[in-house]
């Protein structure tokens, strides 16, 4: 089974990013995650600004999701932060995937009841910490194997491992049932990300 494969950037904005990520997406990343929890509106503007048009359809936009609308970027994704504001934030989120039939929409999850939730039907939901995260030192794995294996094999829904996978965990993602793998940490802390995510590719294929 091949497994989805999407990155999710770092949080600052760092040297040759752009070129990084776009030669990713040419060796088969489904996805790239923009993640800038420190920029304003216009600053995350900017640097979408700064990729190639034909790869803004593989955007999706972790705040200002309007701006998926106007740039024509591929989805939306809902962090924590956004599940605690006030309820008219979803229903203004909620009309904009009606707005754009084919906008991608993806959550983060962190208990194996979530996945259960049935408020939004989402494209993919994003479980971590998995293993124990790579990035964030003291962000260790709760999970069971035996309870993760079978609560995947009960839903039907897209569920993609993050925390802590690297190509020694691509075995263990196929086996407890994952659909696929969101990375960060491996990416870029590695001295060379664009190979990097070039070995884990071929792991998950």
């Amino acid at each position: 089974m091949s497994l989805k494969v999407i990155v999710i950037s770092n949080a600052n904005d760092l040297d040759g990013e752009h070129s990084m990520v776009e030669a990713m997406l040419d060796n088969g990343m489904d996805f790239f995650h923009v993640r800038k929890p420190y920029f304003s509106r216009n600053d995350l503007r900017c640097y979408i600004e700064r990729f190639q048009p034909h790869y803004l359809k593989k955007l999706v936009v972790h705040s200002y999701h309007t701006l998926a609308l106007e740039m024509g970027l591929a989805g939306i994704h809902i962090s924590n932060r956004h599940r605690k504001e006030p309820f008219k934030t979803w229903l203004r989120i909620r009309k904009m995937k009606f707005r754009k039939p084919g906008l991608k929409y993806t959550i983060a999850i962190h208990s194996i009841p979530e996945v259960k939730s049935r408020l939004i039907r989402y494209n993919y939901l994003i479980l971590s910490p998995v293993f124990d995260s790579i990035t964030k030192k003291n962000y260790k794995s709760t999970f069971v194997n035996g309870d993760l294996k079978k609560m995947l094999e009960r839903t039907k829904r897209n569920v993609y491992a993050l925390g802590g996978v690297d190509v020694d965990k691509i075995q263990m993602v196929k086996e407890l049932g994952f659909k696929g793998v969101a990375l960060m940490g491996a990416i870029w802390q590695n001295s060379d990300p664009v190979n990097k995510f070039i070995e884990i590719k071929n792991a998950c294929s």
